[in-house]
């Protein structure tokens, strides 16, 4: 492999992530829902959205297609509350298991999936919470381009003609 194909694939890799999609999603909607719905902590984005990245066009499960019906609407989180008590007011159980979306949430239970456990997850210690990851963060792309440009010299070392 040439040294020009390497830096191509490296640089690639690099725009790859430098240049990925941001989530259109309100960083503030998770905290919203807690306080809306006296959620024992901040529900994960998958209550809503497909993946933790969230994004337009995402919030497809049941729960977030409920709070849309209710009035929720693009990034502003101040929506949340009054969606949230309209759905308290006339309760609705998306997935069916005979417990109304908000007191699954008031339980720290997700309200698309019948029985589902814990969406808080496991405390070890104080009070800590493992969180799960989002996106790619600015560390694991600095780790990623240093891995890529070592496994480059490495390459280029070994095709480089013997004196």
């Amino acid at each position: 492999m040439t040294t020009k194909r390497i830096l191509g694939l490296c640089v690639g890799a690099f725009a790859l992530f430098a240049w990925a999609a941001p989530a259109a999603a309100s960083p503030d909607y998770p905290a919203a829902l807690r306080t809306a719905t006296g959620a024992p902590c901040p529900p994960p984005c998958t209550v809503c959205h497909l993946t933790m990245n969230g994004g337009a066009g995402t919030a497809v499960k049941p729960f977030a297609e409920a709070m849309i019906d209710e009035g929720l609407d693009g990034e502003d989180e101040s929506l949340v509350k009054s969606a949230a008590a309209k759905l308290k007011a006339a309760p609705v159980d998306s997935d069916g298991d005979g417990m109304d979306d908000i007191a699954e949430l008031a339980a720290g239970r997700d309200p698309n999936v019948a029985g589902a456990g814990d969406l808080c997850g496991p405390e070890y210690g104080c009070g800590a919470r493992v969180e799960p990851s989002g996106a790619l963060d600015g560390h694991a792309l600095v780790v990623a381009l240093g891995v890529a440009l070592v496994l480059g010299a490495r390459i280029r070392r070994r095709n480089a003609p013997r004196r």
